[in-house]
């Protein structure tokens, strides 16, 4: 690789992860995930730098009995210098777990099941204008369930 080489995508192309803490974990700086599904995990899928994520399948409980952990989460955006885009994404089985107790302003916790995460770990390191959805279907997913935060001190 030089400077003046061509960009690349690094493509996952028809993947299905099951069962997993994190489906698919792409740290680098450009990756695509076409016609991706993920079941049963308890995170789909973590991608850093230029992210697109298109024809996805994202359950997060499906009536396997072995199922895994309890809670699931769909996509987490992250702050600066990580741009996704989520394209065609179909989020299904997102219920509400009721041992779980929601945040202090009344949002869902990330440790419940949620589709979609923001991340606030800083008011320094904003997402603002950096992601961006099209086209996202939900089955079978509480309102509720829809928008998580993941809070740390």
């Amino acid at each position: 690789w030089t400077s003046t080489s061509p960009k690349a995508f690094m493509t996952f192309n028809n993947s299905k992860t099951f069962l997993c803490q994190k489906g698919i974990n792409h740290w680098g700086n450009t990756v695509e995930l076409t016609n991706y599904e993920s079941h049963d995990n308890t995170l789909s899928a973590t991608v850093f730098g230029q992210a697109w994520v298109g024809g996805a399948i994202v359950n997060g409980k499906s009536n396997n009995p072995i199922s895994g952990t309890p809670n699931h989460r769909g996509f987490q955006f992250y702050d600066t210098y990580v741009q996704s885009i989520l394209t065609d994404v179909t989020f299904k089985n997102f219920i509400h777990d009721p041992t779980i107790v929601s945040e202090s302003d009344g949002s869902t916790s990330e440790s419940d099941n949620t589709v979609l995460i923001s991340m606030t770990h800083s008011d320094k390191y904003k997402p603002q204008g950096i992601s961006a959805t099209n086209r996202i279907n939900f089955e079978n997913v509480q309102n509720s369930q829809v928008i998580g935060h993941y809070i740390t001190d």
